[in-house]
């Protein structure tokens, strides 16, 4: 697999840069309801520092948005859905010269994201009304913590074909949205690949790849990049794979044996190999003080 160093650091297809191919969306400065979704870091319209928001109802005109029916996920029931794929979303929200990957932040800290790669490819889409009703009106719920609004991103078989088998980032679902930021894959993820982190050995390096799919979009890796949703600091997650790697192991492969409210999934595909490789990356890190 790639190293993230590699990836698409040139890659901007005419849609996403230059002029729009659709109306643009001109993004407020100030919010006009706690519904809105914020934008930031390499769109245009806010490469210069600053903030923008856009309104539900604002979305719901872009060009692009389209019907479908069906499960946005496994434990919700099927409906008509409201949604606009991001690749069309982006056609009137242009990117500013640079980006080639897109960060989604949800309310309870998961990070996903999304190189642009992915979303030409697998057109994921935004959840804009379940069964024409917004999130006010009311939307079904994953559980008791956790829902889908204000804004869920998911694929569809309607929209493309699910082959993220070249994505390195792991999972680019994620409920609660409330920001997407534009941002460059190199940029973003050099933390990883800085200082010490440059010089690991080959184990490590493989379970760097490890942590950055399957665990960044949870666990904030090196400088804060990647999510926080379990609150568990990378020195954390160091000294546990380092003092205690039995417990360490056992809590990757079934989080909620221990933990019955987590929302982390199992990972009770890991071969011991590649527990091997992700202590191993873990291990180095703490010794290099990569906290």
């Amino acid at each position: 697999m790639r190293s993230p160093r590699l990836l698409l650091v040139a890659f901007l297809c005419s849609g996403f840069s230059g002029a729009p191919l659709d109306a643009a969306l001109t993004p407020s400065r100030a919010p006009s309801s706690a519904d809105d979704l914020r934008i930031g870091g390499l769109f245009q319209a806010t490469s210069d520092g600053t903030e923008g928001y856009l309104s539900r109802s604002v979305l719901l005109g872009a060009p692009g948005v389209t019907h479908i029916h069906e499960a946005p996920a496994d434990s919700i029931p099927s409906a008509d859905l409201t949604v606009i794929p991001i690749n069309l979303l982006l056609r009137s929200l242009p990117l500013a010269p640079g980006a080639d990957g897109l960060v989604l932040t949800c309310s309870d800290n998961w990070v996903s994201f999304l190189p642009l790669s992915l979303v030409e490819t697998v057109h994921p889409y935004l959840l804009l009304k379940y069964a024409g009703r917004t999130p006010e009106q009311g939307w079904p719920r994953f559980s008791v913590d956790e829902g889908m609004n204000p804004y869920f991103s998911n694929w569809s078989p309607s929209l493309g074909p699910k082959d993220t088998s070249g994505d390195p980032f792991g999972e680019f679902d994620a409920t609660q949205i409330v920001e997407i930021r534009a941002v460059n894959t190199h940029d973003r993820y050099a933390p990883f690949y800085e200082g010490a982190l440059a010089r690991i050995s080959p184990a490590a390096g493989e379970g760097r790849k490890i942590f950055i799919r399957e665990c960044n979009v949870c666990h904030a890796g090196p400088r804060g990049v990647g999510g926080d949703n379990g609150h568990v600091s990378l020195a954390t997650l160091e000294d546990t794979a380092v003092l205690r790697s039995e417990h360490f192991k056992a809590v990757v492969i079934n989080p909620k044996a221990f933990y019955p409210k987590t929302v982390a999934p199992a990972h009770d595909t890991f071969t011991p190999e590649m527990m091997s490789q992700l202590i191993a990356f873990l291990t180095e890190a703490r010794q290099a003080g990569v906290n």
